[in-house]
């Protein structure tokens, strides 16, 4: 049941984070929803659950964009695990 909510909210982050943030932004600087929802599912589910929704937004991020392939990855899932990590 879990999997499916991560993938629901990856699934409605990762667009509007995409579409609609160009415009919410602040002298050219945008938020990182994927990283601040990563984040958000390790300090309350549990440092696993924000790895695995970190790589998850990672990828969908990575997918959708003409960027680097894995850099997403990377800086969405590390961060998420880094921070709830004692």
């Amino acid at each position: 049941m879990k999997f499916l909510l991560y993938l629901l909210l990856a699934l409605v982050v990762v667009p509007f984070q995409t579409t609609l943030l160009h415009y919410f932004s602040i002298f050219g600087v945008r938020p990182d929803l994927g990283l601040v929802a990563a984040c958000l599912v390790g300090f309350l589910g549990g440092e696993l659950d924000g790895l695995i929704l970190g790589l998850l937004l990672g990828c969908f991020q990575d997918m959708l964009s003409a960027g680097d392939l894995w850099i997403n990855v990377v800086t969405d899932g590390l961060p998420a695990l880094a921070l709830v990590v004692d």
